[in-house]
């Protein structure tokens, strides 16, 4: 995964203490909130790799003065869906032009997202911010956009991969040639795992066929045959 780097005038674009207008997102754009006169110059990104890198083309910002006329609201940057691991930030993005500069709200379902709090913040005036992200966070998230009566919005899903807790053992008494079967029940794709009927040396812990680092499932079942007693034996 290359990382982007942005030059103003050939000169690396350096993030200023106290000044969040001037953000680079995740997706790797430029977002520059409530333009002044020293944001005038030429832009340009670069993608690096360790074994590469890559410049774009070169892209100039003019700050003209204010017409002072309305401008219809529009998108530039819509939400889109975004999966995030728990316990790392996850940022939904939204951009718009228009003129007066809008507002901004952000709904989680129907409910409205208190901003300025541990959980939630606008990064660079638009964008939700959330902070060390669990299971529960996720969702469908609206960024909803106003001026006067006029509205625009879009919305996206957030799902969080949860990784996986300590496991846990439930151990089972086959009598027989009863099999027995364990089952990881998760949110994405893995279903039961079978486990061939016991014999004289199978005894003990058995493991799921496939496993992954992270899914929705906070535990897991494993089912286990448990050495048969004599007195089973003769049954």
């Amino acid at each position: 995964m290359p990382t982007i780097h942005w030059q103003k005038n050939q000169q690396d674009l350096a993030p200023v203490r106290g000044d969040s207008r001037v953000v680079v997102l995740p997706s790797g754009a430029l977002q520059i909130s409530r333009l002044q006169p020293g944001d005038t110059g030429i832009y340009r990104c670069t993608a690096r790799n360790p074994a590469s890198s890559r410049t774009g083309n070169e892209a100039e910002v003019r700050i003209l003065s204010d017409p002072g006329l309305h401008r219809q609201l529009y998108f530039l940057q819509r939400p889109f869906n975004v999966v995030a691991i728990e316990g790392k930030d996850a940022v939904l993005e939204c951009c718009v032009s228009g003129y007066p500069p809008p507002s901004f709200t952000w709904l989680r379902g129907e409910e409205v997202v208190q901003l300025r709090s541990k959980k939630y913040s606008l990064l660079g005036g638009s964008n939700l911010l959330i902070s060390n992200v669990t299971d529960d966070d996720s969702g469908t998230y609206t960024c909803v956009v106003t001026y006067k009566n006029e509205n625009i919005s879009a919305s996206a899903e957030l799902t969080v991969l949860v990784k996986l807790g300590a496991q846990c053992m439930n151990l089972c008494t086959l009598k027989g040639t009863v099999g027995c079967e364990a089952a990881v029940g998760t949110g994405a794709g893995l279903g039961p795992s079978s486990v061939p009927p016991p014999g004289p040396s199978s005894c003990g812990p058995l493991s799921p066929v496939c496993w992954q680092p992270y899914s929705r499932c906070r535990s897991h079942v494993l089912m286990a045959p448990a050495p048969l007693a004599p007195a089973d034996s003769a049954e």
